[in-house]
């Protein structure tokens, strides 16, 4: 099986809204209608910080990855990394089944 990697474009933007919403309910998942937002996932998308998985051309995983300024503020991390960056936002089809 073969996926594809990918940055989300705004036309996936009502069909990772969809998929963030199934998770909602589910062990662990703190998500709510408000969040995250069709908001949320535009901004994502315009600092090209949103990527999905496809299989084929069915969205498989979701995840928003980028720099996060807040965490330059953490004192916690070792000086020796410079950009310190998160990975957030995970919806993955596997989420469902467990």
């Amino acid at each position: 099986m073969k996926y594809k990697i990918t940055k989300a474009t705004n036309e996936n933007t009502e069909e990772i809204l969809k998929l963030y919403h199934s998770l909602i309910g589910k062990d662990g998942c703190t998500w709510d209608l408000d969040y995250p937002s069709k908001e949320d996932i535009k901004k994502d998308i315009a600092k090209q910080a949103l990527y999905i998985v496809l299989n084929k051309k069915e969205i498989i995983a979701v995840a928003a990855a980028g720099e996060d300024d807040e965490l330059k503020e953490i004192n916690c991390y070792s000086k020796e990394i410079l950009n310190p960056c998160d990975l957030a936002r995970i919806w993955s089809k596997r989420s469902l089944s467990e």
